[in-house]
């Protein structure tokens, strides 16, 4: 089926692909009942789906703002994280312990937040790079996005299920068949249905041993 999103971007997707990545279990190992553990695991998957959220807004807000913002956003982090740090360790002179203390966790806030926007950034040198890329829109949802000569980007949107454990992880990504592909693609998109599908799965990790399997839309 096709749909269109509010872009005006065609794209397919079955009535379960916006359901949640389900979690395979593996046999072998025993899990541990102990209510401590069970408190601490659920507390890490919070904070880790907690900063996988972030990072995604992060992106989000990134690709709206584009390189240039986005660039001066990182520096001015790390600026300010420096002049913070400065700044506390001449208000706190008389308190060498506790100056060393508050510039360590300055740093390590600075330290997060410039990895955190050193990802970012590299991924729009990559797309300019490539000329190409998979953005995460929400849920199952993606975009694949393809930057012209003149400036322009046109997009193509599809949703990606994971179906495992592992980095990459492995997907599976619903694609229309050939003859449905021609019919339902935007004009810049036919007869380039293999070149597209390859791309999609070298930045999925194909191309570095991770597993992308393609199937018709059901």
């Amino acid at each position: 089926m096709c749909v269109l999103c509010p872009r005006g971007c065609s794209y397919f997707r079955n009535a379960a692909s916006s359901a949640e990545p389900v979690s395979l279990r593996f046999s072998g190992r025993r899990s541990c009942q102990n209510g401590s553990c069970v408190r601490i695991r659920g507390f890490w998957r919070s904070c880790t789906s907690w900063a996988h959220d972030g990072i995604r807004t992060l992106e989000r807000r990134s690709n709206v703002l584009g390189f240039a913002p986005s660039l001066l956003c990182v520096v001015a982090w790390v600026g300010c994280g420096a002049g913070v740090a400065r700044a506390g360790v001449g208000a706190l002179w008389h308190y060498p312990g506790l100056a060393q203390v508050f510039v360590m966790v300055v740093a390590a806030v600075g330290g997060i937040g410039g990895l955190v926007g050193f990802w970012i950034i590299s991924s729009h040198i990559d797309f300019w790079r490539r000329g190409y890329r998979a953005r995460w829109l929400t849920g199952n949802e993606w975009v694949y996005e393809e930057r012209r000569a003149e400036g322009t980007v046109q997009c193509l949107a599809f949703s990606r299920e994971i179906v495992g454990h592992g980095y990459p992880a492995p997907c599976e990504v619903p694609i229309p068949n050939e003859a449905c592909w021609e019919r339902q693609v935007p004009q810049w998109a036919q007869l380039r249905r293999a070149e597209i599908v390859e791309r999609i799965a070298e930045l999925f990790g194909a191309d570095i041993g991770g597993r992308v399997q393609f199937r018709d839309p059901t």
